[in-house]
């Protein structure tokens, strides 16, 4: 009778799971330093927009596409949205609660900071005089990521995003 010896094969499994979990490591960095940015918006948007549906936000809740050329709204705008329009856009802010002034802070694609100030409603991000809103940035906008900062006289304060096709 011939008895047959099973080979045991001891520390293998450990030193596979590790290779296994440094290749997942590799290809989360790798997908997160190409898509960070996006998937960063995607998540500020579904909680900003969360908060805005609930109106658990104070100061600026809400943002709407105007047509700066006829001073009519177009839509409400999404966080987030791609907007086709380039030309005579603007976006007047919605709030909660008294507010007297809004310091916005508009981003540019190019990473290009402006600042302005609205000290009567509308809230208009580019401006507006008695409801006759300015377009934005002298009426063209480059295709880009646009971000969007607003803070109240109250201190609170909204972020939103945007762009341009």
């Amino acid at each position: 009778m011939t008895t047959l010896h099973k080979i045991k094969e001891t520390g293998q499994g450990l030193v596979e799971y590790a290779l296994i979990l440094v290749l997942v490591a590799v290809a989360a960095i790798v997908t997160l330093s190409l898509l960070g940015t996006s998937i960063g918006d995607i998540y500020f948007c579904m909680i900003h927009e969360i908060g805005a549906e609930t109106q658990a936000l104070d100061g600026v809740h809400k943002y709407v596409l105007i047509d700066a050329t006829t001073d009519q709204e177009v839509e409400r705008a999404q966080c987030g949205q791609a907007i086709s329009l380039s030309e005579g856009i603007n976006f007047r802010a919605y709030t909660s609660g008294d507010v007297a002034s809004i310091e916005f802070a508009i981003t540019l694609p190019d990473g290009t900071v402006l600042d302005r100030s609205e000290g009567t409603s509308p809230w208009a991000v580019f401006g507006d005089i008695s409801g006759d809103y300015n377009e934005a940035l002298g009426g063209t906008l480059d295709s880009g990521r646009y971000e969007i900062f607003a803070e109240t006289d109250r201190g609170e304060t909204s972020k939103f995003i945007f762009f341009v096709e």
